[in-house]
């Protein structure tokens, strides 16, 4: 699972505003961003990039509530929940409309939302067969599989956002900078 949240914390990256801001400023950013982009209210390269990265942030969230929870249950609330927010951030990114440019960056990110899906039903998976009182040979083998495969597809997803992302900033003369989350996933999974 560190595995897979290295990956997540190196491939989110944001366009950066002037002023020096608190990390927790960042994210309500992040948040407003989103929340203008699905309401169509994005109306430059700044804006839909901060949008989609704010989108992508809501999903990212559980990943760190999931590396401070401790409690069997507790993650199973947390891994319910970022299921449910997989699909209604896919379904509110079909209604997006890519800026001049931007839809190498919308499919990259719809990929990568896919992929962080997959692995949220995989732990869910393994968060039942942990919660088993018994284990049979076969529930073991079946969690080592989800354990190996849990990270499947991240590098690729996140090494495309990231090429996407990038091309879009050349392209629109933007600066980008990293993601204020990363700094809450590393404190996280220390």
């Amino acid at each position: 699972m560190k595995k897979l949240l290295t990956l997540l914390l190196l491939s989110a990256l944001v366009v950066s505003s002037c002023g020096e801001k608190t990390t927790e400023e960042k994210i309500e950013d992040m948040e407003k961003d989103a929340e203008n982009l699905e309401n169509g209210n994005a109306n430059d390269a700044v804006e839909y990039n901060d949008g989609l990265v704010g989108m992508q942030g809501r999903v990212y969230q559980y990943f760190i509530e999931l590396g401070n929870a401790e409690e069997h249950e507790d993650k199973v609330k947390i891994v319910d929940k970022a299921l449910a927010e997989c699909d209604d951030v896919l379904a509110s990114l079909d209604d997006v409309k890519p800026y001049s440019g931007g839809r190498r960056l919308l499919n990259a990110l719809i990929a990568s939302i896919e992929v962080n899906q997959k692995s949220f039903e995989k732990l869910k998976r393994m968060l039942e067969i942990e919660g088993q009182e018994e284990y049979t040979e076969e529930d073991e083998a079946e969690y080592n599989e989800l354990l190996e495969t849990l990270d499947e597809g991240e590098a690729a997803a996140d090494a495309e956002f990231e090429a996407a992302q990038q091309e879009f900033a050349r392209n629109n003369n933007m600066t980008l900078t990293e993601n204020p989350l990363d700094e809450e996933m590393e404190k996280a999974f220390e």
